[in-house]
């Protein structure tokens, strides 16, 4: 079906084989807060999770960095995906994945992400790098990047 992905309450503790876990003891600290509007270059990348880690990764280039917290976009609008129960299908190609597999949607904000990523991940602990997910009042999915570069923010 090619509908929009429907935002549900989730009342369990399970999850899928692939889990992104930001932990935190939920004391006062320190924030990084940042404000970034109208991406102007194409260069710096198409979202702003990707842009701070390439940031942190040329700034702290032989440490490994974890930050995890939420990112509101609140202009604009961006790109999801919500996927569809484990293929049956092999999976042999990128092409398959998007066009197939996944639902990629382009939502209105504002949008609320929960990311983590890692700098220089380790090879041998196997993290993905970077990983958000996201909602609205109508739709949830893994966050992509921005479809309106001037307008976003």
């Amino acid at each position: 079906e090619d509908s929009m992905p429907e935002k549900k309450n989730y009342h369990s503790y399970l999850s899928g084989p692939l889990c992104n876990v930001f932990k935190c003891t939920g004391a006062p600290g320190k924030v990084l807060r940042v404000h970034a509007a109208a991406r102007m270059d194409p260069e710096v990348g198409s979202d702003i999770v990707e842009t701070m880690k390439s940031i942190l990764e040329a700034a702290f280039p032989r440490t490994v960095l974890g930050l995890g917290g939420v990112v509101l976009v609140k202009k604009g609008k961006v790109m999801i995906h919500v996927m569809h129960d484990f293929t049956v299908k092999p999976i042999r190609s990128q092409k398959f994945i998007d066009s197939e597999w996944l639902r990629m949607k382009e939502a209105d904000t504002p949008f609320t992400n929960y990311t983590v990523f890692v700098t220089h991940p380790p090879a041998e602990l196997d993290l993905r790098p970077s990983h958000t997910h996201g909602f609205n009042d109508k739709v949830a999915g893994h966050y992509h990047y921005d479809t309106t570069p001037l307008r976003v923010e």
